[in-house]
């Protein structure tokens, strides 16, 4: 697939610079089979000014299941966070800051005490 700043930079429009990339998480999906998934933060450089940016990458897969997910992404346009594209059977989309999420995560424990809903 090659790296994640290439990438990033073929998804990105022509006047936006991936300057570097750092690592900040790799998230789990807990016990079991999942993707992998990381977050990196983004120095990008695009009109001669530079900005920050954080970005999901999320593997999932080729074919069928990358291509739903950017239609799905397409059809959800201005509801979800940005999708920046596939490349590689790997997912870029726009992760929002911490201090801009609605909720903080349940952890496991929590997520275990929900009761199902029974469908």
């Amino acid at each position: 697939m090659g790296t994640i700043r290439e990438s990033l930079s073929r998804l990105l429009d022509e006047q936006t610079e991936v300057v570097a990339v750092h690592r900040v998480v790799d998230i789990s999906y807990g016990p079991g089979r999942g993707h992998v998934r990381a977050v990196y933060e983004l120095d990008l450089r695009s009109a001669g000014a530079t900005s920050r940016s954080l970005v999901q990458a999320r593997g999932f897969g080729l074919r069928y299941f990358g291509e739903h997910a950017l239609a799905v992404a397409a059809r959800l346009d201005g509801l979800i966070t940005q999708v920046h594209g596939l490349h590689g059977g790997v997912l870029f989309e726009a992760w929002p800051r911490p201090a801009s999420r609605l909720v903080v995560a349940l952890a496991e424990r929590q997520v275990a005490a929900v009761p199902p809903s029974g469908l």
